[in-house]
């Protein structure tokens, strides 16, 4: 499809960006705002994780997101997550 996916960092969001003039293509929204700070795409399964590890899981298909379920970080101790900025070709 000649795109690559990004995700917003503070609104719950992921973008389709054109890889020939990199402008949003597409906007989806998966998520309240918060602090995200990795995905990981891999097949059509799509993951966000936030600053405190809770994580997003979805299915990436046909350019919309699907069966989206949140799973809430069960660590006894407060954390904080930072992942690196990973973006996919698609």
């Amino acid at each position: 499809d000649n795109a690559l996916l990004a995700v917003n960092d503070e609104q719950g969001k992921i973008y389709r960006v054109s890889k020939d003039d990199y402008n949003i293509k597409q906007t989806l929204k998966f998520g309240k705002r918060g602090d995200y700070e990795a995905m990981v795409l891999r097949g059509d399964a799509l993951f966000v994780m936030n600053s405190k590890g809770d994580l997003w899981g979805m299915k990436y298909k046909e350019d919309e997101l699907q069966q989206i379920k949140k799973y809430k970080c069960t660590l006894a101790e407060e954390h904080e997550f930072e992942g690196s900025v990973r973006i996919y070709c698609i």
